[in-house]
C-alpha cells in the first residue's frame, strides 16, 4: 500500500507531467525512489520515470528504470505494483515499436482494472496503455485494431471518473486521430479534439491543448471538402481564436498550417522555411521514423493550398520516397498530394497514374478526407462514375451529423445517462455519484425530455454519447 504522503508526491509529479514539465517530475519521482518505504510506492515512481524517458527517446535510462521496477515488485508481491510494472514495459514496447507485447500489455491492464472495479489509478493504466495500442495500431496499418483499442481507453475513462483529466485528453486525442479513418465515426474527429483542447486549457496543459489543435488544423489541411464550413463551423470561433495563439508556436510546422488555416499562405510558407525536415536513419522508435515523412506530407500540402504547384509536386515527390522508408505506410496521402499538383501543372496523364496508386495505398488505411478527395479526383481526370459514387459516399460521411440533444445535455446528465444506457437503477446510480435517488430520478426526467424518449430501454450508449462505445 502507499501511504497519503507518497500517494501525494506521486500525484504531484502526475501534475507536474501533464503540464509538460518532465524535469520537475522526474525530480519528484526520483525522491519518491529514493525516500519511500513501500515497495509499491518505488514501482510506481519508477514506472512514470519510465514513461518520461521514453517521451525523451531515452531507451537506456528506460531499461535501467523497469529492470529496478522489477525487482521491487516481486518483493511487493501486490496487483498495484504488477500494474505499475506492467505499464511501463508497455511504455517502453511502444517506444521501441514491439506491438505484440504492447498490445499484451494493455489487454491485460484492461482486465485488471476490472477486477480493482472504481480504482482510478488502475483504469488510468488501462486506459493510457490501450491510446498507446492504438497509436500503435494505427501506424501499422490496422485501422480495425486502432479502433477497438480506443474502444478499451475510451471505456476505461468512462469506468472511473475520477481519471486526471491529461489521461482522458489522452484518449480523446488518439481517439480523434483513429477516427478520421472510420467513415462511421470521421464526423466526431473534431468535437473529440475540441473538447480535449478545452479541458486541456482548463487544466493548464497547455501542450495537450496545442496538441489537440494541431489534430484539427491537421485535419482541415486534409479535407479540401466542398462545404467544409459545415464540418468546422460550429468551432469555427473557437478554432479561429486558437489558431491566433498557434501562429506564435514555437514550432514552425504547427505556425504553418494556423497560417494556412486563416488563408495567410505567404506567412506560411515563410514559417515552412525554418521547420526543420532533415531525413532521418531508420530507428525501431517509431516517432522519428514517422516524423520525416509526415513533416514533408503537410509541407507539399501547405504549398499545394497556396497555389505553389511546381514546389508542392517535387516535395510530395520526396515524400512518396520518405513514407517508402519509413515502412509506415503514407505514401497513399504524399501520392494523392502529387497527383493534385500534377493535375494543376496540366499533366493528367500522370496525374491519372499517381492518382491511382494513391486509390490503392489508401484503401487498407481508410484515411475518410483523403479518399474523399482522392476519388474526386480519378472522376475528375478519368470521369469513370464509380470514382463518383465513392467520393459521395466519403463526402456523407463527413458530414455525418452527431445525434441531435447530446449536446444540451449537462455534465452531470451526461453521466446519469451512461448509467442508464448500462442498465443501472436510479438507486444505484445515487449511490454510486454520492447524490439523492430523487435527484437521480429528475436527471433521467431532462434527459429523456432533452432526447425526445420516454422509456429507459430507448436510452442506448451510441445515441446518448457518440464518443463511447461498448466494450470490445
Amino acid at each position: 500500500m502507499v501511504g497519503p504522503l507518497v500517494a501525494g508526491r506521486l500525484l504531484n509529479a502526475d501534475i507536474l507531467y501533464q503540464a509538460a514539465a518532465l524535469d520537475a517530475a522526474g525530480v519528484e519521482l526520483e525522491r519518491v525512489v529514493a525516500t519511500a518505504a513501500e515497495p509499491d510506492a518505488k514501482v510506481a515512481a519508477l514506472a512514470r520515470l519510465t514513461e518520461i524517458a521514453c517521451d525523451r527517446g531515452d531507451h537506456v535510462r528506460a531499461e535501467g528504470f523497469i529492470a529496478e521496477a522489477t525487482g521491487l515488485a516481486t518483493e511487493a508481491r501486490s496487483p498495484e505494483a504488477a500494474g505499475e510494472l506492467t505499464f511501463a514495459r508497455a511504455r517502453y514496447a511502444f517506444s521501441r515499436r514491439d506491438g505484440a507485447a504492447l498490445l499484451a500489455g494493455a489487454r491485460l491492464l484492461f482486465d485488471d482494472a476490472q477486477r480493482a472495479h472504481d480504482d482510478p489509478r488502475r483504469w488510468s493504466l488501462a486506459a493510457r496503455s490501450n491510446a498507446y495500442a492504438a497509436v500503435d495500431l494505427y501506424n501499422r496499418r490496422d485501422p480495425a485494431g486502432a479502433q477497438l483499442a480506443c474502444k478499451s481507453a475510451w471505456l476505461a475513462v468512462q469506468r472511473c471518473p475520477l481519471v486526471l483529466p491529461f489521461v482522458k485528453t489522452h484518449v480523446l486525442t488518439t481517439r480523434a486521430v483513429v477516427d478520421v479513418l472510420d467513415p462511421e465515426r470521421v464526423h466526431l474527429a473534431v468535437q473529440e479534439n475540441v473538447e480535449a483542447y478545452q479541458l486541456s486549457l482548463r487544466h493548464g496543459m497547455v501542450t495537450t491543448a496545442c496538441d489537440a489543435m494541431f489534430n484539427v488544423l491537421h485535419f482541415w489541411l486534409d479535407c479540401d471538402e466542398p462545404g467544409s464550413a459545415n464540418i468546422f463551423g460550429p468551432t469555427r470561433e473557437l478554432l479561429s481564436d486558437a489558431t491566433r495563439h498557434a501562429l506564435g508556436n514555437d514550432d514552425p510546422m504547427v505556425a504553418a498550417m494556423a497560417a494556412a488555416f486563416v488563408g495567410r499562405y505567404d506567412e506560411a510558407i515563410a514559417h515552412l522555411e525554418h521547420a526543420s525536415i532533415n531525413d532521418v536513419e531508420p530507428t525501431s522508435d517509431w516517432i522519428p521514423a514517422f516524423f520525416w515523412p509526415a513533416t514533408v506530407t503537410r509541407r507539399a500540402r501547405i504549398l499545394f493550398k497556396a497555389a505553389r504547384y511546381v514546389e508542392a509536386e517535387r516535395t510530395a515527390a520526396v515524400a512518396v520516397k520518405a513514407w517508402a522508408k519509413s515502412g509506415l505506410g503514407g505514401d497513399g496521402i504524399a501520392l494523392r498530394v502529387h497527383a493534385e499538383a500534377l493535375e494543376q501543372l496540366g499533366q493528367p496523364r500522370a496525374a491519372a497514374s499517381a492518382i491511382e496508386e494513391a486509390l490503392g495505398a489508401l484503401a487498407p488505411l481508410r484515411a475518410v478526407a483523403h479518399l474523399r478527395a482522392a476519388n474526386a479526383l480519378a472522376f475528375r481526370l478519368t470521369r469513370r462514375r464509380a470514382y463518383r459514387d465513392e467520393a459521395e459516399r466519403f463526402s456523407s460521411a463527413l458530414h455525418k451529423r452527431t445525434p441531435i440533444g447530446w449536446d444540451a445535455l449537462t455534465a452531470r446528465e451526461r453521466q446519469v445517462a451512461r448509467f442508464v444506457a448500462e442498465g443501472l437503477a436510479d438507486k444505484t446510480i445515487a449511490e454510486r455519484l454520492g447524490i439523492s435517488r430523487r435527484t437521480v430520478s429528475n436527471h433521467v426526467g431532462s434527459v429523456f425530455a432533452r432526447l425526445g424518449i420516454r422509456a429507459r430501454w430507448q436510452l442506448t450508449a451510441d445515441m446518448i454519447d457518440p464518443l463511447r462505445s461498448s466494450a470490445p
